[in-house]
């Protein structure tokens, strides 16, 4: 007997530099594309932020669902995650330095 998984939704989990987290909320929308689909882009949304940085590459990892009827991505593809909006998530504010 076999347990097979339900594909129909994905998560993809994608390192956030530091410097890039004020960019970065909950529901953000996150385009992807596969090396192997370059013409079509999938679009998810952020669904959580951890909340620790890795302290060798200073990213923070964040976990982007995706609707995925056909089950066109699949475990363990690599996948480009573009952002699409360069303005602080609201109700943040950005540290100058001096």
């Amino acid at each position: 007997m076999f347990n097979l998984p339900d594909l129909s939704v994905a998560w993809i989990y994608a390192d956030i530099y530091e410097y890039e987290l004020p960019l970065i909320h909950l529901g953000l929308p996150a385009p992807v594309k596969l090396s192997y689909l370059p013409a079509e882009t999938f679009t998810g949304k952020v669904i959580y932020i951890y909340p620790s940085l890795d302290p060798k590459s200073r990213t923070a990892k964040v976990r982007i669902e995706f609707s995925n009827p056909k089950v066109r991505l699949k475990p363990g593809d690599e996948v480009i995650v573009t952002r699409t909006n360069s303005r602080p998530a609201p109700g943040t504010t950005r540290a100058s330095r001096e």
